[in-house]
């Protein structure tokens, strides 16, 4: 079956082999999984596009698959969209194509392609859900992190994602969130709510506020307080991981801000700036 254009859309089994040139070859169609099984080869050229919804983890059912009884040859484009929806979480995992041998990847991704990447193997081919990174840019009008448009690009940062806070804004956490990188060096961090942060933590600039609220470094993390600039400091900073403090920026107590050293955490202090307190206290627990 020579597939030059147009679209190949449903499910059941093609008995040969097929070469796509230029058609979009769509199981199920849109809004409803399914699986397209070729008996034969399967050879995808640079204008061939599959497209692949997802709707869970689990092929056929829950997101489109391709399967090849043959060899796969795979070029051109993977288009990948959702429905129902569906967001993927931090390491789910869809085989988006079964074959019996490595087929390669797609060359170009698109739709929804956020911290997608492709894994083949030796019986097919997988895409992954990787950690996004999200830059705050207040684009949703207020300072709740839960507010997708608050995010560029729109979501909301969770497990194994990398949350940068860069501009002049506030952001305010009200319910508990982990993340594996956060990074600021402007505005203000504040909220109620405790951040956890599994990897890595760069602070340079701007405000850690909000004495009711807490910034945790988990255990087997690294965090970083550095830069010139001063780092005001009125929530509570817990560390089980391994904490350095360099430049020349004071740590500027207000009002409650506490560093609390946990158990197994290192507080590796490279610098001679001070600890200074503005109204309140500041201590290192």
């Amino acid at each position: 079956l020579q597939l030059q254009g147009g679209q190949l859309r449903g499910s059941g089994t093609i008995a040969g082999s097929v070469s796509n040139t230029g058609a979009i070859i769509r199981p199920g169609g849109s809004g409803e999984p399914g699986l397209i099984t070729v008996s034969g080869n399967y050879t995808q050229g640079s204008g061939g596009t599959l497209a692949i919804e997802l709707g869970g983890t689990t092929p056929g059912i829950e997101h489109d698959q391709l399967v090849v009884g043959g060899v796969a040859t795979l070029g051109g484009t993977l288009d990948v969209g959702s429905f129902g929806g569906f967001t993927p979480g931090f390491g789910d995992e869809f085989r988006v194509v079964q074959a019996t041998n490595n087929p390669g990847t797609f060359a170009s991704l698109t739709g929804m392609t956020s911290g997608i990447s492709q894994a083949s193997d030796a019986t097919g081919l997988s895409i992954v859900q990787n950690g996004v990174v999200y830059m705050w840019d207040a684009g949703g009008g207020s300072n709740d992190w839960f507010t997708p448009e608050n995010w560029a690009p729109d979501g909301v940062p969770g497990v194994g994602d990398t949350a940068i806070l860069g501009i002049n804004s506030t952001i305010t956490l009200t319910n508990p969130v982990t993340v594996a990188t956060f990074q600021q060096s402007n505005g203000t961090f504040g909220g109620t709510a405790t951040l956890t942060v599994t990897s890595s933590f760069d602070w340079s600039g701007g405000t850690q506020a909000s004495s009711a609220g807490a910034t945790t470094i988990a255990a087997g993390a690294t965090a970083t307080i550095s830069g010139p600039a001063n780092h005001p400091l009125s929530r509570i900073l817990n560390n089980a991981g391994t904490l350095t403090w360099t430049g020349a920026g004071v740590i500027a107590g207000q009002f409650g801000g506490v560093i609390n050293n946990l158990a197994g955490g290192i507080f590796d202090i490279q610098t001679d700036a001070d600890f200074v307190v503005f109204g309140g206290t500041v201590g290192v627990a």
